[in-house]
């Protein structure tokens, strides 16, 4: 469908620049009426002809196109990483109200589809019409007579055509016409040897021979399809309908070349006994005839009769316009080069999340750390400060030090005064078999439109949004529909160039669920807590003259890898930055169905450490060849690598570490064996248990030095609260692992079935499961 779209955008945009030609050839025609010929007439046509089939157009500053842009909009500058889900979310919500989705109309594709009916439709009304007439003619054929056929082959060999055409003669033909492509035809009303005399029966035969030695067929076929193309533009049917006239007037000089006044006149008598004796029924498109009627005829008859000479001058002026309006209408409007300096953008999200049962605390918290910087204090508004490089590093020192706040670092963007520049972390929100469902992008989007002054400052009008989802609601017919929360923050400040802005996106209230345990381990309570997270970005404009960031792929080297047989992964690129990675990978997967490729790092220190999963860290691919492209928001330390999980069981099958020839060498000295073992056991219970726990949802899980045993309670609980109508599986850990191993987590709208698995992982056991029931069993070694 992105196909009929986008042929639908260049047919609108055609057909406007030729409406805007057609216009000037109405203008040149009525202006120069007295010294056209009718030739040149018709030959004003051609530039309109030839921008109707032009596919591409080249660059101009003085195009056609430049009356429809009063001025260029700021230019946009898009780095798009992989998909992300930015922050946590829950159904319970308290901060700005929700409402369920609403399905958008595509209006484009709409217009496009209503476009190719009503093609198709003229097209095959029009082919019918002609088959239909044609069967008619050949039911009413009658015999031509020699002394016919002996005028046509004369006045063909005077014209210069090589055939002479066949022809038929009937009594439901009613006027003289050629038809016929690939074999001409000529078509001639019964008893047309006896309603003209032999000059004007010749006149009229001239005429008709004459379209076919010009190749008129041909190009009124061609013009027929063009008007079913532009059926919905009016203008174009009136220009076409011009053309056709000034067709036949051309014909009609080139009938009567080098003629005298004399032969003018039999010619005008033979076209008003044309109109007089037959009547053009039955003719549809396919067919050029010499019958007109009414003012149309009138106009021909005149400018036989008032025959004007062909002047040099004006042939050489006629063929100037014609170059010139070709010229303007096939070329589009040039793009402006970059003007000014580049401007370099670097921005970092921010989300601090307050202490529980206090909605106060994070703006207690961020004012506690601004009060300690050297600041330009803002007006009132959403821009909370406005910092000096070296309070904007010691900013993010703290925060990284403080408890409950995330940092999300994105790629920097390189634009200039008056461009826009923007980036979107954002992923599809799909359903519970990967089925993208109709809604907005869930994730982040910055939009920064930065202008220099004359006085060196920098004018910035910032944009931020945030996208979460939040859970279903019912709709109509138990149809659930899904709910998203969204905040925003704008804002136009002034700043020096270096300095960096500090934009309030907007609040709300979560509650998460918290267990209590003994020294054993056992549950003793739950209960609620409330939390207020609030959003902030951090943006830094400086003038700069180097690359954005995003172009500058980074040197890798190639780790130990291991795959099974028929499965690879080929990394083509990586971007690293201080605190992201991105990742762009051809891979083969021909062992399952289904598969994830994540990108994550495997610690190499002993302890356990908390572990961020986003979104964007995962695709899941089908079975065949394809390329992906990871995005990492939060790189700590570790050694880097793309792995293949699969849907059903969430194990490892395979996959390949890279990084800095250090970080591949460590990897050799990684047991990864483990990713091959049984791979018959991954789907052998699949059937009896599709995918129960990738339908539950979990919207955040955190631990902070947890036992493994008390993990897997609450994430039991869990699913059990949020989805009672679901039949939540069941979760055993086998004895011999490190049962009392502790463990952090932190993971965002997250299925059950990848929460096991990360919890699996960091306690060094593998995840399996038959039926309804998921095991822990413990293993001896993991990367």
């Amino acid at each position: 469908m992105t196909t009929l779209t986008d042929l639908f955008d260049w047919l609108l945009g055609t057909s406007i620049r030729a409406s805007l030609l057609a216009l000037a050839v109405f203008l040149l025609q009525a202006a120069l009426r007295r010294h056209l010929t009718a030739r040149m007439r018709y030959v004003l046509w051609l530039p309109m002809l030839i921008v109707l089939l032009m596919p591409v157009f080249p660059q101009s500053r003085w195009s056609v196109a430049t009356l429809l842009t009063e001025s260029a909009p700021p230019q946009q500058i898009q780095a798009t990483p992989a998909p992300i889900d930015y922050g946590p979310t829950t159904i319970a919500i308290e901060s700005s109200p929700a409402s369920p989705a609403a399905t958008p109309i595509d209006w484009p594709r709409l217009f496009a589809i209503g476009w190719a009916i009503g093609a198709a439709g003229i097209l095959l009304l029009g082919s019918l019409s002609f088959l239909v007439t044609l069967r008619r003619f050949k039911r009413s054929l009658q015999p031509v007579s020699d002394e016919l056929r002996s005028t046509l082959a004369h006045i063909a060999s005077e014209i210069g055509l090589r055939r002479v055409p066949r022809v038929w003669m009937g009594s439901t033909i009613y006027s003289p016409a050629v038809t016929g492509i690939l074999r001409p035809t000529l078509l001639l009303p019964a008893h047309f040897d006896h309603a003209f005399t032999p000059a004007e029966a010749g006149l009229v035969l001239k005429h008709e021979l004459m379209h076919l030695k010009r190749h008129d067929l041909p190009l009124n076929a061609l013009l027929c399809v063009l008007l079913a193309m532009h059926w919905f533009n009016p203008l174009l049917w009136i220009a076409f309908f011009k053309a056709r006239l000034d067709r036949e007037a051309a014909c009609d000089a080139q009938v009567l070349q080098n003629d005298g006044i004399d032969r003018r006149r039999e010619y005008g008598h033979a076209l008003l006994k044309v109109e007089t004796a037959f009547c053009p029924r039955g003719l549809s498109l396919g067919f050029v005839g010499i019958f007109q009627r009414g003012a149309a005829l009138r106009s021909r008859i005149q400018s036989i009769a008032h025959h004007h000479p062909t002047r040099p001058a004006m042939k050489l002026t006629i063929l100037a316009l014609t170059a010139l309006l070709t010229f303007l209408g096939i070329t589009r409007a040039a793009t402006e080069p970059p003007a000014g300096p580049e401007i370099r953008l670097v921005a970092r999200f921010i989300e601090i999340r307050g202490e529980k049962n206090d909605p106060t605390s994070p703006e207690a918290s961020l004012k506690k750390l601004l009060a300690d910087l050297t600041i330009t204090d803002p007006a009132p508004g959403p821009i909370r400060a406005q910092l000096n490089d070296s309070d904007h590093q010691r900013l993010l020192r703290q925060l990284s030090a403080m408890k409950g706040v995330d940092l999300m670092a994105v790629p920097s963007m390189v634009t200039r005064s008056g461009q826009r520049a923007s980036v979107q972390i954002s992923r599809e929100f799909l359903d519970a078999v990967n089925t993208p469902i109709d809604g907005p992008q869930i994730g982040v989007t910055l939009d920064v439109l930065p202008t220099l002054t004359r006085t060196g400052s920098m004018e910035l009008a910032i944009s931020s949004k945030i996208v979460e989802f939040d859970g279903f609601v019912d709709g109509p017919n138990a149809e659930k529909k899904p709910v998203f929360n969204e905040r925003k923050g704008e804002a136009q400040t002034t700043v020096q160039p270096g300095q960096t802005v500090l934009l309030d996106i907007g609040a709300r209230s979560d509650t998460q669920d918290v267990i209590e345990e003994d020294a054993d381990g056992k549950v003793l309570s739950q209960h609620q807590d409330r939390y207020t997270r609030y959003a902030f970005v951090l943006v830094t404009a400086a003038v700069a003259k180097v690359e954005p960031e995003k172009t500058k792929p980074t040197e890798f080297s190639v780790g130990k890898s291991t795959f099974r047989q028929g499965d690879s992964i080929r990394i083509r690129q990586v971007q690293r930055g201080k605190d992201f990675m991105t990742v762009t990978a051809d891979y083969e997967l021909a062992s399952t169905d289904s598969a994830r490729v994540s990108l994550h790092l495997t610690s190499t220190t002993t302890a356990s450490k908390g572990v961020k999963v986003h979104r964007s860290q995962s695709e899941t691919v089908t079975r065949g060849k394809g390329s992906v492209t990871i995005h990492h928001p939060d790189v700590q330390e570790g050694l880097p690598h793309l792995t293949f999980y699969d849907t059903q069981s969430g194990r490892p099958i395979g996959g390949i570490y890279f990084g800095t020839l250090a970080e591949a060498e460590a990897s050799q000295k990684l047991d990864l064996s483990y990713m091959l073992k049984d791979p018959a056991s991954d789907h052998k219970t699949a059937a009896a248990n599709p995918a129960m726990a990738d339908e539950i949802i979990l919207p955040e899980i955190e631990f902070h030095d947890v036992k493994l045993s008390a993990a897997i309670d609450f994430l039991r609980t869990k699913s059990q609260k949020l989805f009672p109508e679901k039949k939540a599986p069941k979760i055993l850990i086998k004895p011999g692992g490190k049962q009392e191993a502790r463990i952090s987590l932190n993971l965002k709208q997250v299925p059950l079935s990848q929460a096991l698995r990360y919890c699996a992982q960091l306690a060094g056991y593998e995840l399996s499961h038959s039926d309804d029931v998921f095991t822990l069993t413990p293993i001896t070694e993991k990367p």
